[in-house]
Formats: C-alpha cells, sequence, structure tokens
C-alpha cells in the first residue's frame, strides 16, 4: 500500500517557520537602513548649520557610530595636526575614563598606538582584546582596562587617499569587529572627511572674499582721494590768485573722505590764529568763527600741532587734563566734540597753520585719516604758495 500523501493543510503549516523568518530578517534590515538614513540625515543637518566649525560635526558622528553599531562602549576621533594626532571628540564615560583617553594624546604619528598605525597604514586596525594587544602600548593597555572595554577599532579619515586622522570605538566584550560594522565606520569617516573639507573651502571662500571687500574698499577709496585731489586743482586752477574757495574745498573734501562732518583750517598771523575756512556745525554755531583771533598755544589742538611741528590725535576730548589741554576743554563744552585731529601745514619746515578735524563721538581717526590728512595740509600749502 502506498504512502498517503500529507494535506494540503499540513504541507502549508510546515512550510509556515521558514516563510516567516524572512520578514524578519527584512523587517531588521529595513530598520537599520532606516537608521542608518536618520543618522545621515542629521549629521548633514549639523554640517549645514556649522559651515566652517567642525567640533559639533564630530560630536554628532562620534555619537551616531557608537549609537548605531549597536553595543559599543565608546567612541573617539582624532585629527592629524603636522606629525601630532589630536584628540578632536569621545563619547564621555566619566571622569577617570575620559582623563584616560584624554592623556594618550596627543600622539606621535610615529608611535604604535593604534590610531598612528591606522592613519600610517591608512587601513583600519582592529583589535581583538585591547588588554593583551602586543600592537598597543602599555599606556594603551591601561587606558582599555580603565575606560573598561576590550575589543577596539580605529578606521582612518582618508582625503585623496591621505589620512587626516581616525574614529575609533570600543566595546566591552573581547572579539573585536565585523567586516560590515568596520564597512559602516568607514561611511563615518567618510563623513567627517567632507565635513573638514567644506569647513576648509568655506573658509578659503570667505578670506578670499574678505580680501576682494579690503581690496574694493581701497581702490575705492584711491579713487575717492584721487577725485578729491583732481577737484582741489580745479579749484586752484580756476582761483589762481584767491585761496579761500581752495581752502573750502580742502577743508569739506578732508572732512568728507576722514569720516567726519566738522573741520576748519586755521593760518597764522603773527602770533595768533585765524580759522580761514571751516565746514559742519562750526559755521552755524559760530558764523563769526573766522573773525577772532586766539593766541598760538600748546593748550590748544591746533596750536601744539603748529608749535610742534607734528600731528596731535586727541581720542576723547571729555578725558584730557585741563592743566594739558586748558583750551580743549573750553571748545568741548562749547561744540560737544569728543575726538580731535589736527596736522600742521609747513613750509620749508615752518608751521603756517593747521587743519584741524573732529567728531562727536568717541571714536579716534585711524592711520590712514591721519596721513590723509597730512595730504591735504600739502595741498592747502600749495594753494597759499601759489
Amino acid at each position: 500500500m502506498g504512502r498517503r500523501a500529507k494535506p494540503a493543510k499540513a504541507e502549508a503549516q510546515a512550510t509556515r517557520p521558514s516563510a516567516r523568518k524572512a520578514p524578519k530578517k527584512e523587517a531588521a534590515r529595513a530598520h537599520e537602513l532606516e537608521q542608518r538614513l536618520a543618522a545621515t540625515s542629521d549629521i548633514l543637518r549639523v554640517i549645514s548649520q556649522s559651515q566652517t566649525d567642525v567640533q559639533p560635526v564630530f560630536d554628532a558622528i562620534v555619537g551616531s557610530a557608537v549609537r548605531l553599531l549597536g553595543g559599543v562602549h565608546s567612541g573617539a576621533l582624532t585629527r592629524l595636526s603636522g606629525d601630532q594626532i589630536k584628540l578632536a571628540a569621545l563619547t564621555s564615560i566619566d571622569d577617570a575614563g575620559d582623563a584616560a583617553l584624554r592623556a594618550l594624546f596627543p600622539q606621535s604619528l610615529h608611535s604604535e598606538e593604534p590610531h598612528a598605525q591606522a592613519i600610517r597604514n591608512r587601513a583600519p586596525l582592529n583589535v581583538a582584546d585591547a588588554h593583551t594587544d602586543p600592537r598597543m602600548s602599555e599606556a594603551a593597555h591601561a587606558s582599555a582596562r580603565v575606560r573598561g572595554f576590550r575589543s577596539l577599532v580605529a578606521v582612518p579619515m582618508l582625503h585623496h587617499d591621505e589620512a587626516v586622522g581616525t574614529i575609533g570605538i570600543a566595546r566591552t566584550e573581547p572579539g573585536g569587529f565585523t567586516d560590515d560594522e568596520i564597512a559602516l565606520l568607514q561611511t563615518f569617516a567618510d563623513q567627517a572627511v567632507i565635513a573638514i573639507e567644506n569647513a576648509r573651502l568655506l573658509s578659503e571662500l570667505q578670506e578670499k572674499n574678505e580680501s576682494l571687500t579690503h581690496a574694493h574698499a581701497q581702490v575705492s577709496e584711491a579713487l575717492e582721494q584721487q577725485t578729491a585731489a583732481s577737484e582741489i586743482l580745479k579749484v586752484i586752477a580756476s582761483s589762481p590768485t584767491d585761496t579761500q574757495p581752495v581752502l573750502d574745498a580742502i577743508a569739506e573734501n578732508a572732512a568728507r573722505l576722514c569720516s567726519v562732518g566738522d573741520g576748519f583750517i586755521v593760518l597764522v598771523e603773527g602770533d595768533a590764529l585765524r580759522a580761514v575756512s571751516a565746514t559742519g556745525q562750526l559755521v552755524a554755531q559760530s558764523p563769526d568763527y573766522n573773525a577772532r583771533h586766539v593766541p598760538v598755544s600748546r593748550g590748544s589742538v591746533a596750536g601744539r600741532a603748529i608749535i610742534d611741528r607734528a600731528t596731535i590725535h586727541v581720542a576723547d576730548t571729555a578725558g584730557v587734563s585741563e592743566v594739558e589741554f586748558p583750551e580743549v576743554g573750553a571748545l568741548q563744552r562749547l561744540l560737544g566734540h569728543r575726538a580731535m585731529l589736527a596736522t600742521p601745514l609747513l613750509r620749508e619746515g615752518a608751521a603756517i597753520g593747521a587743519i584741524v578735524l573732529f567728531r562727536f563721538e568717541v571714536r579716534p581717526f585711524s592711520e590712514r585719516q591721519i596721513e590723509l590728512l597730512k595730504t591735504f595740509a600739502d595741498q592747502a600749502v600749495i594753494a597759499i604758495e601759489n
């Protein structure tokens, strides 16, 4: 008698356990892929938010690597600087463990430490037991015991086949890491390299932009100065015997190019000074400014510039000594200005007057503005000589 065939129901029951295994594996793989995509998205978000600061990116990468590799005890990221390897990020364990890890860095690129070997060989170093592996130093063994791990892998961060650092992770159990785990860790190393390159390129771009902006500003300043000089020369040519239009043009251009609204020019007449041109509030508040003569005295900024034949810069008139500059305090109380700059008009070594600028806020004059005012002083002397 032949064997009786199994009922269809029995056959279905016989195949059901293996059929159930496939969906579980697929679900696990899908979950793992979802976690990796989420970690990558998080890291890219941090990179976009910290374009020139790689530290938050390093912290995010190490944290994601420890979280995704499963059963991982801790992680660390290093960067190569010259022939020194420096610790750039780590997952904290405790004060003693963190101190033990930090004590290993900086370390020489030529040492036998795991991170140094991974960088030199440009290949992962997989350590099955960090307490006994002869490839590690006694200090590294001690650090592993203090931090409480046995397995260790260090993966190089490669840029154009040149190592720029490492990512290392550790487990409490011995046995090392699988090829799949090392490959996953390598993707995190690649992300760290991307962050470093982005930061470097962006920094270089910013430096170039700043240089271009500075160069543009210098060109603009030079054009402004040339335009002002051209205007003054035109006034000189059109008024060969009348210095007043020339002095007015010099006072206005000096004030404008030195970023102030107020200034005046004084000339020496006997033993006194007389303002011969002014621009800004001085004209509005004292319409008869050019009718007064004041003694040539070291007590005023203009007087001292003339007597000393040197540029005098007072960053804050409210803070000057009444003994040193008695007339400055009185003028400051009258006009309310705070910063002053005076440069003498020199003809064959003798001071024949001065150009004076002032601001109504505490903002010192720059070296460029001081040099520029000297140029205007030279033009004033040429106009007077003509």
